[in-house]
């Protein structure tokens, strides 16, 4: 199983920070663990002086070129939507701002081909954005029974 983080960032932000306490804690727990970055090319130019501590503690690190012109938001949506284009085989997506508290092993058991955790642990129907959601899914041309954040090629 590898562990996948996709990261874009500034030296003016905190998610580099974000991201290496969580691949600390993955590191901590799971020593063996194959922990890769996938980031942008702009965000993988700032991994020197203090940035450059993150590279002790993952497997591999993957820059994906990008316009200059393309913003962090752009850049990270399009990595985390596109991941199975640069990993191959099975692997578990964690976002920066996860803090590993125990080893993640027993996910490995599970035969499933996508899993997921459900956005504020909560069903749609209980979660309280849920209208921003459904008028989000109605403006965008929608419907109710759509499965969001697939991307089919």
């Amino acid at each position: 199983m590898k562990y996948v983080y996709v990261l874009t960032s500034t030296e003016k932000d905190l998610y580099y920070e974000q991201c290496l306490m969580s691949v600390f804690s993955l590191r901590h727990y799971m020593p063996d663990a194959e922990i890769i970055i996938l980031t942008d090319n702009r965000t993988n130019s700032t991994f020197k002086g203090k940035r450059e501590k993150i590279k002790k503690y993952v497997s591999s690190i993957i820059s994906v070129d990008f316009p200059e012109t393309a913003g962090n938001i752009e850049r990270s949506r399009v990595l985390k939507t596109t991941i199975p284009d640069y990993i191959s085989g099975d692997f578990l997506f964690i976002d920066c701002d996860t803090i590993i508290c125990e080893s993640l092993s027993d996910i490995e058991k599970f035969d499933y081909p996508v899993a997921a955790v459900l956005d504020g642990h909560v069903p749609l129907s209980e979660h309280k954005h849920k209208e921003y959601f459904f008028k989000a899914r109605k403006e965008n041309g929608l419907h109710r029974n759509c499965k969001p954040g697939f991307s089919y090629k």
